[in-house]
């Protein structure tokens, strides 16, 4: 049960996040680019991509079938929002990630940390309550 409710709000804050940094891509951009954490071109590619794998994670975590590949992307991300919050903690730059597009919350790094670990454990948690799927007749045995 904790397993899917982690794997539930882990959903909900991706949905969110994704889905404000799709509705304000060039905010989402700016904050990235004014962080100055990441070459340009990284920037830019992060700002188109990034966003879709975030809803994508948080649509393979409501389904049961995907959740267990949904944990293990959300986990993935969340390990990448960390090592981003901890650069921009020790390199003291702004801390305006864009994580929720133009949206004026703005929180230190030690806050992003927090969250992100958040994230992390929430992500294991929902992997570890999720199963594999049964071997059907055209699955390799285990």
């Amino acid at each position: 049960m904790s397993g899917r409710l982690a794997a539930w709000i882990l959903a909900a804050v991706l949905l969110g996040t994704g889905g404000a940094k799709l509705l304000d891509q060039a905010a989402f951009g700016n904050a990235l680019i004014s962080v100055d954490l990441l070459p340009l071109l990284a920037a830019r590619v992060l700002v188109l991509v990034l966003p879709w794998l975030e809803v994508v994670t948080a649509i393979a975590l409501l389904r049961p079938t995907w959740r267990r590949a949904g944990s293990v992307l959300a986990c993935g991300l969340s390990l990448g929002f960390v090592f981003y919050s901890v650069a921009g903690a020790l390199l003291q730059r702004p801390a305006n990630c864009g994580c929720l597009g133009s949206s004026r919350l703005v929180v230190g790094w030690t806050q992003h940390v927090i969250i992100a670990v958040a994230m992390v454990l929430a992500a294991i948690l929902a992997l570890r309550g999720s199963s594999l799927p049964a071997a059907g007749p055209l699955s390799p045995p285990v």
